[in-house]
């Protein structure tokens, strides 16, 4: 059995879903320690000329004074007809305020 950080790969599902989570706020709670307020990260692999795209349309919604969820929702809106863009966007999810 391989141990990782605290839950092992075999253990129940329960366990292996805390010690997954854990990993992906990791990061996200080191950055807000460090006063971050917000923050919009993959979740997923993505698109690079799709994830340039979005970016540019949520930073615009940004500029704009959107706070980061309301941008990126409105970004996944503006992607729906278009499956790969839909599908980057999908990838992507904001936390904070």
């Amino acid at each position: 059995m391989r141990r990782t950080g605290w839950c092992c790969r075999r253990a129940s599902p329960a366990c292996w879903r805390r010690w997954a989570r854990r990993r992906l706020l990791g990061p996200a709670a080191a950055l807000f320690s460090l006063g971050t307020a917000g923050l919009v990260s993959s979740v997923a692999e993505v698109n690079d000329a799709a994830t340039a795209e979005l970016m540019v349309d949520l930073h615009a919604a940004l500029a704009a004074g959107r706070d980061p969820a309301t941008a990126l929702h409105g970004v996944r809106e503006h992607a729906r007809g278009d499956a790969v863009a839909a599908g980057t966007a999908a990838a992507f999810l904001a936390l904070g305020v």
